[in-house]
This record gives C-alpha cells, structure tokens and sequence, in this order.
C-alpha cells in the first residue's frame, strides 16, 4: 500500500495495513539518516524532500530547508529574526485603537474584499503545490489555502495588544475575519473550479490558526461560538462542496471546544498536544471518527525522554484512538530531538501491525 493511498483509505474509514506517519521534518540528523546524505545549505532544499518523501506518509504545507540565521530591521522599526529553521516578527504596535482600526479596513478588510487578482493568486497556489507534490512523490501533502483569520490577526499584533483590541474595537476586528472568510470561501471555489480538470488536484485543506494554550483556549468559548466558528463552518463547507477533507491545526488544549470543531465539520485535528491537555482517548471516545495527527509530546518526551519511551507513547496513542491516528510530533519534529527518538517514533509506527 502506497502512502497517499494509506492515508486516503484511513480519511475514508476504509481498512489500511498500518496507521499513516505524519509530521514536519526540522532536524538535521534525521533528515540525514532518511535521506542518505551530507545536509549543507547548498543540497538542503534538495535532502529535505528526499527524506520527507522516504519517511512521512503525511505532512503538511511547511516543508521547510534550513537557511543562514539573519536579522532585518523593517521600514517601521521592527526586527526579523531568521534562525535556521524559523522566522520571527516582531509584533506590529499601534498608539490606541483608532490607529488599529484604520489599519485593519486598509491592510486587510480592504485588501480581502478586492477579489481583482484573486483568480490569479490562486494560480499561483495551484503552481506552488503542484511543485511541491511532484517533489514530495508519495507523500499525502494538505494544501493551505486561507481561513478565517483570527490567528493570523492576533499574532500579527501580539495577543495582549489584540486582547485589548477586541474589547475597544471587536465589530472592524469581526469585519476584519468575515472580509477574510469570504475571501477564503471563494479560494476555496475557485481552485476547485481551476483544478477541476488537471492532473493535480489538492486532495486536503490544511488551516493553521492557533487559538489555545496550555490548559485552555486563548478566547473564551463563547466568542469563539459567535466569531469563529460559524465562519470556520463556511470554510469546511466549500471544502468538503469541492470533495476535500479538512484538517484543522491549533496547539494548546481544545477540549472544551472541541464538539464545536466536530459540528463545523473538521475532519482530521491536528497536532494534539498532549502535554496541554489533550487527551487521545477521549478524543478518541467522544468522536470516533475524528482523526488525529501528531500526539507525540515534543516539548519534553521526544528530547529528553528514552527511546523505550517513546516507543511506549506511540503504541498508546494507537490503541487508544483504535488507529485513528497518524502518529507523529505535536508541532515538528525539531533540531532538539535526538535522533534515536526520531527513529524510535517513526520505527514503532512502521512495525506496528492493527
């Protein structure tokens, strides 16, 4: 059984020879092993596709390469950090509300609502995945393609600036995230409509907005079930309209929200942080057709723990999501996981028979 076909009998709930491995591959020495080679900046981008093609059935739109670390100074004033796996932003800052508020009609409600090149953006989406998918070979890669952007607004400005900003002005902020759903929706229509007839064609929705820490959700509940989860509805809804599965991905602990993402229709969540809270077999037993990514503690269990440890996590999150999991890392597979960890993951859900 081939990987793409491995993970779109287990999105179908059809029977598989194993669980499905997913994750993002950010470590050097693993990226080595898997791809037989020497990682230097020059063959990197060349190395990482190898070895996420040799060992992930699954993984998301982040497919990275590690670059030379830098530091940018922007027009405004704000630093870029560029380490060799990451970029950090420092947050955009605002005197009050009413400068905020300006910038949101003109940098996003304005720009979100003017659909005159979006056609040909999404052109430009089709390319890069198309790319990437004939780069990847048998890996299951999820497209990304917008959402509803609350994430991105909040960390954007840094969630206490924002915090203070949905109580002085919350009716441009849920402009703001309807000018974005829209856009998304019509995305969304449009590559089905662009990718109708071709070759390549997305065979999942992936979208990223981080909204919980440790412990509990970053908004409360109740705003959440009033500004973002209908609209994540209408999102799911072109999705699936188009015959695409869902996956949702935000750290921290959803438990309390999470019969929210089940009536919104998502379909694969991602990553399952564990150490917040998240509890596989729960998850497993109040929705048993959800399927999860990830739920290997990556923060302490995977660099500091022993390989029988890990070993022992991978197995548990199998039987007690009954496989419905694609085992792999809570967030990524990082520079600080010894390798013998990353093995001793990626081995145990390879020999492990359902």
């Amino acid at each position: 059984m081939t990987s793409i076909e491995r993970v779109k009998r287990l999105l179908n709930s059809e029977p598989i020879d194993r669980v499905p491995i997913f994750d993002l591959l950010r470590n050097d020495a693993a990226i080595e092993y898997y791809s037989g080679g020497r990682l230097t900046f020059e063959n990197a981008e060349e190395l990482v596709y190898k070895a996420v093609g040799k060992i992930l059935d699954a993984t998301r739109p982040s497919v990275k390469y590690p670059v030379l670390e830098s530091e940018t100074v922007l027009p405004d004033g704000r630093k870029v950090k560029q380490t060799r796996w990451t970029t950090w932003n420092d947050p955009i800052r605002f005197a009050d509300a009413e400068e905020y508020e300006m910038y949101l009609r003109k940098e996003h409600i304005e720009k979100d609502t003017d659909f005159s090149s979006l056609k040909e953006n999404v052109q430009k989406t089709i390319d890069r995945f198309a790319m990437l998918s004939e780069k990847l070979g048998d890996t299951y890669l999820f497209w990304s393609i917008g959402g509803v952007g609350l994430g991105y607004l909040h960390s954007e400005v840094g969630l206490d600036q924002f915090s203070y900003f949905l109580y002085d002005c919350p009716d441009v902020i849920s402009e703001a995230l309807e000018a974005k759903t829209r856009a998304t929706v019509e995305k969304i229509r449009l590559l089905s409509e662009l990718t109708k007839d071709s070759e390549v064609q997305p065979m999942g929705l992936f979208m990223a907005e981080d909204i919980a820490f440790k412990g509990t959700t970053m908004f409360s509940p109740a705003y959440l079930r009033k500004e973002f989860f209908p609209r994540l509805k209408r999102v799911i809804d072109a999705c699936h309209e188009a015959g695409w599965k869902f996956m949702f991905h935000s750290d921290g602990n959803l438990m309390e929200i999470l019969e929210d993402f089940v009536e919104a229709g998502v379909d694969v969540l991602n990553p399952i942080e564990t150490a917040a809270g998240m509890d596989i077999g729960q998850i497993h037993k109040r929705h048993p057709h959800l399927i999860m990514t990830g739920g290997i503690d990556t923060s302490t269990l995977l660099p500091f723990g022993k390989p029988s440890e890990i070993r022992d996590a991978v197995v548990k999150a199998i039987e007690d999501s009954e496989g419905m999991i694609m085992p792999g890392s809570s967030s990524e597979m990082h520079a600080d996981i010894p390798l013998e960890n990353v093995i001793a993951l990626y081995e145990t859900v390879l020999n492990y028979k359902l």
